[in-house]
């Protein structure tokens, strides 16, 4: 089941979590759904005074009380940025890609963490899953990605207003890549654009009769997402 969890000492914004991890092939999620609270790092860096927490929810109030009066793609945009801090602050072993030198090839990875911006379905998770490793593969030729734990986390704050995300977190051995100069930026840019839009279009029907000008696997669409490694 679902489990709520006070965030804030006290005060009135709460987190609520479920999990599940999928089995099965790499890009594929064939298992069925069983939620489970999960831990969230909020409170551990609360405690050890590393997060201004107080700071946090006023600027996820500011932004809900925006989105309320005007609801719109870029009130619900700063909504959702403001509501991250609160649901998911990385461990310190969680680099986000948009720090300088965290895809360095002297530092292979063996984790990937994606935090996207609205809840997604099965069939959308499964469709992430094998953009993603298809990606990775292409790019880098190295091992296959892991199925991925799967959570789904919502925000909210005094006003009511709920931030819904998708959190998905898979094993990947960066240093098993056979590539002499392993380009981990590109891998990441193109499983941006595959995500978003799908993996290329086959030119060739080699794949099988019908194949030609289709996509091995469709993409989500718009979203958001944040990238971390480890």
């Amino acid at each position: 089941m679902p489990v709520d969890t006070d965030l804030d000492r006290g005060a009135s914004s709460t987190l609520k979590t479920s999990s599940t991890l999928k089995n099965g092939t790499a890009g594929k999620v064939d298992a069925a759904e069983n939620d489970v609270g999960t831990e969230n790092d909020v409170g551990r860096e609360a405690r050890s005074g590393s997060f201004d927490y107080d700071d946090a929810v006023r600027r996820f109030d500011e932004a809900a009380a925006a989105y309320k009066a005007q609801a719109d793609p870029l009130t619900l945009l700063l909504l959702n940025k403001s509501a991250i801090p609160l649901l998911d602050i990385p461990a310190k072993a969680w680099k986000s890609l948009e720090e300088p030198d965290v895809l360095s090839a002297q530092r292979p990875f063996t984790a990937i963490r994606v935090l996207c911006d609205r809840r997604l379905s099965l069939e959308e998770v499964s469709r992430l899953c094998g953009c993603l490793g298809y990606a990775l593969q292409a790019t880098l030729a190295g091992p296959d990605l892991s199925p991925p734990d799967v959570s789904w986390m919502e925000a909210t704050g005094r006003l009511g207003v709920a931030a819904t995300f998708t959190l998905l977190v898979f094993a990947y051995e960066a240093q098993l890549s056979i590539r002499t100069a392993p380009d981990y930026a590109e891998a990441f840019a193109k499983a941006r654009a595959y995500i978003r839009e799908g993996t290329p279009v086959r030119t060739t029907g080699r794949a099988g009769a019908g194949t030609q000008g289709t996509r091995l696997v469709e993409g989500i669409g718009d979203a958001n997402l944040t990238l971390y490694v480890r």
